[in-house]
């Protein structure tokens, strides 16, 4: 089984590779509700239909494959979108082994109750809002609070919306036994201890926010440094402030400055304007909360002390997640009599599986990743660690419907 497994991996993994390759990186990039995104989505329903699953896709553009029709079914799913000049694993493992699995169901003639899902943007890369696909159809988000978020290019999801004909209230999606993720861990743990499977129990909340210093833009050279405000200096201080705070909140806190934009962005003038976006992260949410009120006071005070003006959107939070006991239990004990080496252990990544975890019993699986690189051109986990992650899951859905 582990070897039709691989093969099956590799073939599928193989077909999305080319997709956003970019020509100056060994990376990829394939952003939410972009036209590469579509292609990947495109290339995820060609696989299936050739593989003799059926397939749709849902009101806001989520992709499905599945055996037969069933009113209850077991959901695999991950995303198969990136960050810019990212890597080729991060999402698209989740999905590949979904479709891998299903491969061999079809060829053995066995009609188990099982979707896979491509969940569409789950990386704030494009618009600053994650999982933004599974929150949509589990009802965690409305759309009314993001329909004037823009892309990077200034579209914002109300225009992409109305152009592709989606709903802005879909459906809830239902009829879920448990859901189920497989994901590359994005971290050196599993690699460092020589692990081949991680058993997630909780999943890192995250709160976020974008932030907009206003000062002034003047001559570099004939402003004096007593009479500036300059909003890049601002926010540097900001960035240092997000890094102490993020280091000093609990072992398990972090706080993260990912992007960065000034204007006018020119050598010879004071910086008038710049954005920012900062995340901070915890498995407990008492302290991501502390985490963010803290930021928000320091920031309040740089650009007071600075004399440059604030303007902070809400917090977007998505709160941390307990994983389902019984899954945990269940995969532990497979783990156990068939030899897997394994721990069970925390996710310092937000994934789909936040959303799911709300309303059904989920999982994550992890499987190591090279040195733990991830969110990076040389992300990179071998066919052989996704398999055996596939092949521990396999095992679990056999089980569950013998």
């Amino acid at each position: 089984m582990l070897e039709r497994l691989n093969d099956n991996i590799e073939l599928i993994m193989n077909e999305f590779f080319p997709i956003g390759a970019l020509k100056d990186s060994v990376g990829v990039t394939r952003l939410g509700y972009t036209e590469v995104e579509d292609e990947m989505h495109d290339k995820f329903l060609e696989l299936a239909r050739k593989f003799g699953l059926n397939t749709y896709v849902d009101e806001i553009g989520n992709s499905f494959a599945h055996i037969g029709d069933f009113d209850e079914y077991h959901l695999i799913g991950s995303h198969l979108d990136s960050v810019v000049d990212g890597g080729r694993y991060d999402g698209v493992a989740g999905v590949a082994i979904g479709l891998a699995i299903m491969k061999i169901l079809v060829e053995d003639g066995k009609k188990l109750p099982l979707k896979t899902v491509a969940f569409r943007c789950e990386e704030s890369a494009n618009f600053m809002t994650p999982l933004t696909g599974s929150s949509l159809i589990t009802g965690v988000t409305k759309f009314d609070t993001m329909r004037d978020i823009k892309s990077r290019t200034g579209i914002s999801y109300e225009e992409i919306f109305k152009e592709r004909g989606y709903s802005e209230n879909p459906k809830k999606i239902d009829g879920i036994i448990d859901y189920i993720e497989l994901h590359i861990e994005q971290a050196r743990v599993l690699e460092d201890e020589e692990l081949e499977i991680g058993i997630v129990n909780v999943i890192t909340g995250v709160t976020s926010i974008t932030g907009e210093i206003i000062g002034m833009a003047e001559h570099a050279g004939a402003t004096p440094m007593n009479l500036r405000a300059d909003s890049l200096a601002a926010v540097a201080e900001i960035i240092l402030a997000v890094e102490e705070i993020g280091t000093n909140e609990t072992p398990t806190s972090v706080g993260t400055v990912g992007f960065v934009e000034n204007k006018p962005n020119a050598m010879n003038v004071v910086p008038g304007y710049t954005k920012f976006s900062m995340d901070t992260r915890d498995i407990n949410n008492d302290s991501m909360a502390s985490s963010m009120r803290k930021i928000q006071e320091r920031i309040l005070e740089i650009c007071d002390r600075r004399k440059v003006e604030a303007v902070l959107t809400p917090p977007i939070v998505s709160p941390a997640v307990t994983l389902s006991q019984r899954m945990i239990d269940e995969f532990e004990q497979i783990a156990k009599r068939d030899g897997y080496k394994y721990k069970v252990m925390p996710s310092g990544a937000g994934h789909d599986c936040n959303n799911m975890a709300k309303f059904w019993d989920s999982i994550l699986i992890f499987v190591p990743c090279k040195e733990g690189v991830s969110h990076n051109p040389n992300e990179y986990v071998s066919v052989e660690e996704m398999g055996r992650g596939a092949e521990i899951i396999l095992k679990y859905l056999i089980e569950k419907n013998k």
